[in-house]
């Protein structure tokens, strides 16, 4: 598997997550709505038949379930937001791993170019070589070897190189 496979994961599994995130989220939400509905109803139902009850004792109670409910928000959107870092925590060090990979690829990509540009290089010497008179054959001839050992040399690099990138 790819770094690029896996960075293709890795974000699918985010996206899967934070929409599973999204959904509970709503689901509380309305369950919190609801709740809050079913509350208020019963609130009315429960202060219209009891004469008994004072205003204050309503109002107290009213302020009692707004902070509780007030409570259990602000802990689900302190919730929401330690994994909100999280995500995007994880976001960075792929963003890290990406530029990595993509900083890697350049610099291959110039090496081969590089090697590529010096192997044209020296088959033009080549070919200048072996059209010099038979009085610098015994010169050519050493500059030939020499530069065939270089060729070899770069060959293997290159295809050293090549096979790294793979």
């Amino acid at each position: 598997m790819t770094i690029e496979d896996l960075a293709k994961s890795m974000q699918e599994r985010f996206a899967a997550s934070d929409k599973r995130m999204q959904e509970r989220f709503l689901a509380t939400e309305k369950r919190m709505q609801e709740g809050f509905a079913a509350t208020e109803k019963r609130m009315q139902e429960g202060f219209a038949a009891s004469d008994k009850r004072t205003d204050d004792k309503i109002n107290e109670l009213a302020v009692m379930v707004g902070r509780g409910f007030n409570d259990l928000t602000n802990r689900m959107n302190q919730g929401f937001a330690d994994v909100d870092k999280r995500f995007e925590s994880v976001e960075g060090r792929l963003t890290g791993v990406e530029n990595g990979l993509e900083k890697l690829r350049t610099e291959m990509h110039d090496e081969f170019r590089r090697v590529y540009e010096e192997i044209n290089d020296i088959k033009k010497k080549l070919d200048q070589l072996s059209k010099r008179t038979m009085e610098d054959t015994s010169v050519a001839v050493e500059e030939i070897l020499k530069l065939k050992k270089r060729i070899e040399i770069l060959e293997k690099n290159y295809k050293e190189l090549k096979t790294a990138l793979r």
